[in-house]
């Protein structure tokens, strides 16, 4: 019974450890995006001034790969973002998923 008791014990403790570890990724994903929003604000100063284009192009790709890896966005269906891994991370330990 002890040898049980200690298995669900530490089960518990791995799934705390992994719920703790997923707080700090979502933390990490809003600091991500409040960074790329900064270079969205700077690129947006310096480069329309100079070749609107430019900044088009970074919005249409870099920028917007980069946000939709973060979050799930309307393009394509069937890319996995950080949000996506994070709440399958979240299922498999029992969690409901996030809804960001």
């Amino acid at each position: 019974m002890k040898l049980k008791n200690k298995k669900i014990t530490e089960a518990t403790m791995k799934k705390n450890e992994i719920r703790e570890k997923l707080v700090i990724l979502d933390e990490l994903r809003d600091e991500i995006s409040e960074k790329l929003d900064e270079v969205e604000g700077i690129l947006s100063e310096v480069v329309r001034e100079i070749n609107p284009m430019i900044l088009d192009r970074a919005e249409a790709y870099w920028l917007g790969h980069i946000r939709s890896s973060l979050f799930k966005d309307r393009g394509n269906p069937y890319d996995v973002s950080m949000g996506d891994s994070l709440n399958e991370l979240r299922e498999e330990i029992g969690e409901a998923p996030s809804e960001s």
